[in-house]
This record gives C-alpha cells, structure tokens and sequence, in this order.
C-alpha cells in the first residue's frame, strides 16, 4: 500500500492524505481503547485490580 501511494503524483496529495488516514485511524482508536480499559481495571478507587474483598 505504502509503495503505491509513493508512485501517485503530486497532483493526488490530498487522496494520499485521506487514504493514510483511513488505514491509521483504526490502530490509533484500538490503543485508545486499551489505554482506557487499562486504566479503569487499575484505577485506585474503583478499579477491579485494587477491590478488597
């Protein structure tokens, strides 16, 4: 994908841009996504990890 987004000439920066968005977005949500869960099963008042029983 990266190769032929290379070859596409000047005049198409703008597809290049909007298509490297497109195949990015989805890794950066996933790690939001983890980042947040992490968060909430280690957090210190509420988190599942740090209950007494």
């Amino acid at each position: 994908m990266a190769t032929i987004r290379q070859r596409i000439r000047n005049d198409w920066q703008l597809y290049k841009k909007i298509s490297q968005t497109i195949v990015n977005l989805p890794h950066f949500i996933s790690v939001v996504v983890l980042v947040g869960m992490v968060f909430q099963i280690f957090n210190t008042n509420t988190g599942h990890y740090n209950q007494r029983s």
